[in-house]
């Protein structure tokens, strides 16, 4: 799909000014590693408004407690939905979001360059050397040191940067080749993450039980969760989700299934479904903790699901699991191509422990 021309036009103007800029003021990096003992205040930023791209950020995070434990960490995101994601985690502190709409008011980005600029750490990190508002942002920020990736013909305004590996193609795994610059060896957790505590998770079984004593269901069951809602091609067909639920139950018919609803799919798939909507998405998370599985295609609660620790089987129609799929040990990715429901169903029961 071609961009309306006004973004063709904006991106030829960034691309136009960054190559400028590239000329005046041409990229230095600091060879060498970086000294663990003297961070001790650290700012990530990736300002993106979309739940798997921040999801996606979690390994290096949890990169970052294991390997410096003693700092504490500051977050310049996109939108403030996505600030739970990052609650659970002991080190992180302060979480700024940075609202579309702001810079639609020139005054309110000038308080909010301030304050983010009131404070200088040991080191900044910059998770998206592409982006111009990520740029622009580690640009206006105070720290001593400012990492990100190695990129030619790219003006960052980073010191040192650290160059991304051809065999490391998933999106969230990435951000861990940045702890090369500490000079590390450690090996570190390749799955996302969004940390929930003991007391969220029996919070959430509550709320599963009682969802089910409602429905007057049996749990004895494996409890599956399902949703159906995607991004453009990715998203599935309602009637093929009721073929697949279909097929599952005939094989199954002790599986209990949960739609999972969301505000751009508010009706149930069919009858007598237990449905389940929530809009705090680390309560999401949780909740999806509980389940035995969870279903659903490459989208946003596919990585949250991910980072819950629930079993997640997701089904790929256009996308690469090689650069989205969940990471899980427990998890599956479904290239459907030209898979029948069957075919489906039965790789996924065998995957489950029920086939």
């Amino acid at each position: 799909m071609a961009l309306p021309l006004h973004s063709r036009l904006r991106q030829k103007v960034k691309d136009a000014f960054f190559k400028l800029v590239q000329i005046l003021w041409p990229n230095r990096f600091i060879t060498g590693s970086i000294d663990p003992a003297g961070i001790h205040s650290i700012f990530v930023i990736r300002i993106n408004y979309r739940i798997g791209n921040m999801l996606m950020v979690t390994p290096l995070i949890q990169a970052l407690e294991k390997t410096l434990p003693d700092a504490r960490i500051d977050m310049l995101i996109g939108a403030a939905y996505t600030r739970c994601f990052f609650e659970g985690f002991s080190q992180v502190d302060t979480i700024y979001d940075f609202p579309r709409q702001l810079l639609k008011h020139p005054f309110s980005v000038f308080t909010y360059i301030k304050r983010i600029r009131a404070k200088k750490y040991d080191l900044l990190i910059n998770l998206n050397s592409g982006s111009s508002s990520d740029r622009i942002a580690t640009l206006l920020s105070r720290a001593s040191i400012k990492l990100g990736y190695c990129v030619n013909n790219s003006w960052l305004p980073i010191n040192y940067c650290v160059e991304l590996d051809p065999a490391v193609q998933h999106e969230a795994l990435k951000p861990l080749l940045l702890m090369k610059a500490f000079g590390a060896t450690q090996t570190y957790a390749k799955t996302l993450s969004i940390s929930l505590s003991k007391n969220e998770k029996q919070q959430a079984n509550k709320v599963l039980t009682g969802l089910l004593t409602n429905c007057h269901i049996n749990s004895t069951g494996k409890i599956i969760g399902l949703f159906r809602n995607a991004r453009y091609e990715k998203k599935i067909d309602d009637d093929w989700w009721l073929k697949l639920v279909n097929r599952l139950s005939a094989q199954q018919p002790y599986l209990i299934f949960i739609d999972i609803l969301s505000p751009d799919v508010t009706e149930p798939l069919m009858e007598n479904i237990v449905v389940f909507a929530e809009k705090d998405l680390r309560k999401l998370g949780a909740f999806m903790s509980q389940l035995d599985a969870f279903i659903c295609a490459d989208t946003g609660p596919m990585h949250l699901a991910c980072a819950s620790g629930v079993t997640t089987i997701a089904l790929f129609k256009e996308s690469s699991p090689l650069l989205y799929g969940p990471l899980g040990k427990n998890d599956l990715s479904v290239v459907m191509k030209d898979k029948t429901v069957a075919a489906i169903s039965a790789e996924i029961l065998q995957h489950i422990g029920t086939g």
